[in-house]
């Protein structure tokens, strides 16, 4: 089947998933004065960072596919009225553990960046151990940091001792959290408050990978002294490049086996 892309070019992800496609396929960018074709499917690709609104959902073609990161309710009721059809990225798991592996290696770059100490001398703690959480402990132990793990979950408790032998419970973290010169967050609840937070070292550098309102305290942080950074929308800021090509080939992954079916 043809394919006809209508991009978001709203964040640089997708401005290069743009180039990747400009010449191989009929592309548009998004919010110009689009040009319907009367042949071929018509796929619009919104920015992850973008959230679909009413007017973006009333410029969108009926009987079209989307891809997007998230959308209301209201704007799926909208576009199930159209007969379009719906994608989220990370529906992709592939495409969700490729996000990851690059969201850890912005992590990393942000710990050489705001240390001063070797990676072979850094005492780091990942608390969760999910797409995100693995993949930023295997970059760590792969470039020599001494890494500890911290999850409640069992099965990836078990799964943790593969990288490292000092794997805790997330609810025990308080007696052993002094120890750290770096604290990675990927729990999307807040975790990092209270007594937990007097524990931590001054000197400790602590990276909240967690989605708004993350979880960490914040104010608490800031009047403890404590260094913190709240590090969201990671590929597209270090390696968009990257990124888009991982969309594009996720993008036309999906829409070939919804062919074959």
């Amino acid at each position: 089947m043809e394919y006809n892309f209508v991009i978001d070019c709203s964040d640089r992800r997708n401005d290069y998933l743009y180039k990747e496609l400009y010449g191989h396929y009929n592309v548009q960018r998004f919010g110009e004065n689009t040009t319907y074709k009367s042949s071929g499917k018509y796929v619009y690709i919104f920015a992850p960072s973008a959230v679909i609104d009413n007017i973006a959902a009333d410029k969108i073609k009926e009987g079209s596919a989307v891809f997007c990161l998230k959308y209301s309710q209201r704007i799926k009721e909208i576009l199930d009225s159209k007969n379009v059809t719906l994608y989220k990225y990370f529906d992709d798991e592939l495409l969700a553990i490729k996000n990851a592996m690059l969201t850890a290696e912005g992590t990393l770059a942000e710990i050489i960046i705001n240390t001063t100490l070797s990676l072979k001398e850094i005492n780091i703690l990942v608390l969760g151990f999910g797409r995100v959480g693995k993949s930023v402990v295997k970059l760590m132990c792969d470039n020599g940091c001494k890494v500890s793990v911290a999850t409640n979950d069992e099965a990836e408790n078990a799964l943790a001792h593969l990288f490292t032998d000092n794997v805790y419970k997330t609810n025990d973290i308080i007696n052993y959290i002094d120890n750290f010169t770096v604290i990675v967050n990927s729990i999307p609840f807040l975790i990092l408050k209270g007594e937990i937070l007097n524990k931590i070292s001054k000197d400790c550098f602590i990276i909240d990978l967690a989605s708004k309102p993350g979880g960490i305290d914040y104010n608490q942080t800031q009047l403890l002294g404590l260094k913190t950074l709240h590090l969201l929308g990671v590929p597209g800021s270090y390696t968009p490049q990257t990124s888009g090509k991982h969309i594009k080939q996720s993008i036309l992954k999906i829409l070939d086996e919804a062919l074959s079916k």
